[in-house]
């Protein structure tokens, strides 16, 4: 059965338990909801220094063996700050 909005929202309100252990859950529940095949791929995200975006905790779900995205040392070093953190605001 395929997980709803609903369930999905009780899973990103449920914070009583590490980050990584809150966004393994949260991106396992949303993952039938948004694979389109290759899987997906989930991360935190701090923008809060203007000079730069600090990505961690990467986690994926359902994503073929060998289907690993570029490291994010290698997005912070190729990737102009501004276009990091217009990818990351916008909605």
């Amino acid at each position: 059965m395929t997980p709803d909005v609903v369930t999905l929202l009780e899973r990103i309100h449920d914070v009583d338990r590490s980050p990584d252990e809150w966004l393994r859950d949260v991106a396992g529940t949303a993952a039938p909801m948004l694979d389109q095949g290759l899987g997906i791929f989930a991360y935190f995200v701090d923008l809060s220094s203007p000079e730069r975006v600090a990505a961690s905790g990467l986690v994926s779900v359902g994503a073929p063996e060998g289907l690993d995205p570029p490291g994010f040392d290698l997005w912070e070093a190729r990737v102009p700050i501004d276009f990091q953190r217009a990818i990351h605001l916008s909605s």
